[in-house]
């Protein structure tokens, strides 16, 4: 396949996606555009809706290009390879190939295998479940001849480590996706498998699984980002290898060389930050999130003749998995609603109702949370 046809297969199925491509409340979508939204004004300060709108469109396309990447594989064949590394990549020896959700990310591991690397690819635990039939049918079309070895691994396996380390001493590379953040217990777990590093302006925790595997087995860590111009040709940037260096503590090694790999990805997101799939799940990995808790009821000094409303501003609904949501723009915690509640809200989203006939409606301890959240808001109120 030459780039003119792999350029009109991306045009035809961008075409396609985006005939059907909705993010309006009622559809699933709007819970990505609405965690998007969040990351987007929290990290760079985008607050027009329009403009996270475009935002949004933009990078559900990419992501989709991805995926329609994966099983072919056929974009690796015209990309270009751009090597900023004063070293050689793709040698026989193992090595540690790092890589992002960005731009077509798909492509990566079919590199790996044309250019004829034994190696393991490390993904999450949902997505071993539900794509690894995929992963190993891709793979056998990028290695027709079996000259490579290819599988697939948990991160979320107990065993994890060890088994890298033995693949590692056994001459197979490894390739991980930093940026999802997985690992034992999954991208929500706080403990001593992560490190705190800073990232666009931000502290977030980040797994060190794989500074530590360099740590462990004295592999080179070769960076990797394949990103896409404004044809939807894709190439990849081969990125200066980072080695271990052993003269400090180990902890200070293991954040070094993470606070590295992602000041590698941060680069690129000037550049081209709507292919960057993590503005979906980001606030996941923040140091200081927490789950809010409200102001009691008493502290509030309220007029009962007073109209209740909800907080547009702190506040919006999601449809999903047949079930409505209450999501927290602020922080992007989720809360499950009643239909009976969402109907409610809805109402008081879109004008003013007495407050005590939103009280009568409502059970009074659930009223006293909308309150002791900021969901719900008295006009006219002052806290004493």
């Amino acid at each position: 396949m030459n780039l003119a046809d792999y350029l009109k297969l991306c045009n035809d199925h961008l075409e396609k996606f985006f005939l059907t491509f909705r993010a309006d409340s009622n559809h699933e979508n709007y819970f990505s555009f609405l965690n998007c939204q969040r990351n987007l004004r929290h990290y760079l300060g985008i607050t027009s809706e329009q403009e996270v709108a475009s935002f949004f469109r933009q990078l559900m396309g990419s992501i989709s290009l991805a995926s329609n990447d994966q099983l072919s594989g056929a974009g690796v064949e015209v990309s270009k390879i751009i090597n900023n590394s004063d070293s050689l990549p793709f040698l026989p020896s193992p090595a540690i190939y790092c890589t992002y959700h960005i731009g077509a990310f798909r492509l990566v591991p079919h590199l790996l295998a044309i250019k004829n690397i034994d190696f393991v690819l490390v993904v999450d635990q949902k997505t071993y479940d539900n794509q690894l039939s995929l992963y190993e049918k891709a793979y056998e079309q990028s290695n027709v001849e079996g000259k490579i070895s290819f599988s697939v691994l948990s991160a979320e396996d107990p065993a994890i480590g060890l088994k890298l380390i033995r693949a590692i001493k056994g001459g197979v590379s490894v390739l991980f996706y930093i940026d999802g953040n997985s690992g034992v217990g999954g991208m929500g777990r706080n403990d001593d498998k992560l490190t705190k590093i800073q990232f666009l302006g931000k502290s977030i925790w980040a797994r060190k699984g794989i500074a530590f595997l360099s740590y462990a087995t004295g592999a080179p860590i070769f960076p990797i980002v394949s990103i896409r111009d404004e044809s939807y040709a894709p190439y990849f940037i081969l990125e200066q290898p980072i080695s271990i260096d052993k003269e400090r503590s180990r902890e200070e090694i293991l954040n070094s060389v993470t606070s590295q790999l992602f000041s590698v990805l941060e680069s690129y997101l000037s550049d081209v930050p709507a292919q960057w799939e993590g503005w979906l799940y980001l606030h996941l990995f923040e140091t200081d999130r927490s789950m809010p808790v409200g102001t009691p009821m008493h502290s509030f000094s309220i007029d009962k003749s007073a109209s209740v409303v909800f907080d547009v501003e702190k506040f919006d609904f999601f449809h999903k998995d047949g079930a409505w949501h209450l999501f927290d723009k602020e922080d992007a915690f989720v809360w499950p609603i009643s239909d009976s509640l969402y109907k409610v809200l809805s109402v008081l989203r879109g004008s003013a109702m007495p407050f005590s006939l939103v009280s009568d409606v409502m059970p009074p301890k659930l009223f006293a949370e909308m309150f002791s959240l900021g969901v719900l808001k008295p006009l006219n109120v002052a806290l004493v």
